[in-house]
């Protein structure tokens, strides 16, 4: 398995996460629960950010898009 289907899994695990915290969100039946659930998303969401901006990622999903970087540019 390469560095490419790595984070890939990592960023699909996460996104599964964010989508069973959203839902938890909509549908808590209590204030309480619906701020930990909030609050999880948000985590959740930060964490998804961080991995996205990592240099490795924003390459390989700019190179995915047909992005070519320019001599002496940095992304």
């Amino acid at each position: 398995m390469n560095d490419k289907e790595i984070m890939t899994n990592i960023l699909n695990s996460v996104k599964g996460e964010c989508d069973l915290l959203m839902h938890g969100a909509i549908e808590s039946s209590t204030p309480n629960v619906h701020g930990a659930f909030k609050q999880s998303l948000d985590d959740a969401l930060c964490m998804q950010n961080k991995i996205y901006e990592m240099p490795e990622v924003r390459q390989n999903v700019l190179a995915k898009e047909g992005y070519k970087k320019r001599k002496g540019e940095v992304i």
